[in-house]
């Protein structure tokens, strides 16, 4: 089978690491093309893996609704324009569009001459981006992945929740000596919660906790503005900004619990799962797909709510926790990404939809979802 790629960053974001992960666990006879924004380190880390690239135009865009309409119209023609001719060209059995802004000139090159199928990262919150996003599929024969049901929203979606590589197990000793070794993993931007965290750090340090933050990121696809602002309210705190890790482990194993405040996340994030598999306990807001990996109390802890005395409280629940209560949990986030978290069943599962979709359309259930496996997938927490 011959697989056309199409990513909508040539930054290398979670979603991209995704992309990396697949192209590695493809199976190795079929054949590949990647096709993305030339900026960024994406289509060189490709074409490292030994597999042909193409560049396609794709943003910036500028937050403003009429100026990125207009752009975005103006990217899918040539979009199209390309992607038309490397469907013929490597006679493409099925294009995999791997982000929302690349999915109208990727329906329009695939349409009358292969299927489509739709990797959903995100809950598209505006109308908009909606009736665009079903508008290109309607648009195609179309087959949906989704990261999570999250962020399948009402699309008739594969549910198949993310699994990564091994970031490395490391046991480690509680109550550790010292402050405790709090860490922050992803792109500095507002959904990402850095703020929140801030000041939740900062309640903990007036309760009389000893932290010492970690955090590793960059903005990315995001103005510096927020960063800034973030360096700003650290300002009195023992936080050390690391930038952006592209081995996420030797990070992982430096620290005694990974903080995920998200205040608005799409999916679950892949430094979830790869804390399971580093052994660093979870601390996560309820937000977007994170319900749907972690049971507190169970392989993490999961806030009551979204503010920053929520995260601080359930912050504490972890510091305080008994230290055998915290070794088990370490120990089942672990035994869980064995048997279900890990990059292995993620990209079986993945190559499998997509090899789906280039079939005919797959009978659904009565609500438009399947769930890709339920083997080895942990209960859902109550």
């Amino acid at each position: 089978m011959n697989v056309l790629m199409v990513d909508q960053y040539g930054q290398t974001g979670g979603a991209q690491k995704c992309l990396l992960d697949l192209i590695a666990g493809w199976p190795r006879e079929d054949a590949l093309m990647v096709a993305a924004p030339a900026e960024g380190t994406l289509l060189r880390s490709v074409r490292d893996a030994g597999f042909i690239t193409e560049a396609i135009p794709c943003g910036p865009y500028t937050g403003r609704g009429v100026t990125d309409a207009l752009r975005l119209l103006a990217d899918a023609h040539r979009q199209r324009a390309i992607l038309r001719r490397l469907i013929r060209r490597f006679a493409a059995d099925v294009v995999y569009v791997n982000g929302p802004r690349v999915l109208p000139g990727a329906a329009l090159a695939a349409r009358g001459h292969c299927p489509l199928v739709y990797h959903a990262w995100n809950l598209l919150r505006r109308r908009a981006d909606r009736a665009i996003v079903r508008l290109s599929l309607g648009s195609c024969r179309s087959a949906v992945i989704a990261c999570c049901a999250y962020s399948g929203g009402t699309l008739p979606a594969t549910v198949i929740l993310n699994g990564v590589p091994d970031a490395g197990f490391r046991h480690r000793r509680y109550p550790p000596k010292g402050p405790w070794r709090v860490g922050v993993v992803g792109r500095i931007s507002p959904e990402k919660g850095h703020l929140v965290l801030m000041d939740a750090i900062r309640l903990l340090t007036a309760d009389g906790h000893a932290i010492a933050l970690m955090v590793a990121g960059a903005p990315l696809f995001s103005s510096n503005e927020y960063e800034a602002e973030v360096r700003r309210r650290a300002e009195g705190l023992d936080v050390r900004f690391a930038g952006w890790i592209d081995d996420i482990g030797p990070f992982l194993a430096e620290l005694d619990l990974s903080v995920v405040p998200s205040i608005a996340e799409p999916g679950p994030t892949r430094v979830i799962p790869e804390a399971f598999s580093a052994g660093a306990p979870v601390v996560a807001l309820p937000t977007g797909g994170i319900p749907e990996v972690i049971s507190d109390g169970q392989n993490g802890f999961l806030a009551a709510g979204v503010t920053a005395r929520d995260l601080a409280d359930a912050l504490t629940r972890a510091m305080l926790a008994p230290p055998a209560d915290l070794a088990a949990i370490t120990r089942r986030a672990r035994e869980e990404w064995e048997s279900y978290w890990n990059v292995d069943r993620w990209c079986r599962e993945v190559v499998a939809a997509i090899r789906a979709g280039a079939m005919p359309e797959p009978a659904r259930d009565s609500c438009g979802v399947s769930v890709a496996s339920s083997e080895g997938r942990p209960a859902p927490s109550e």
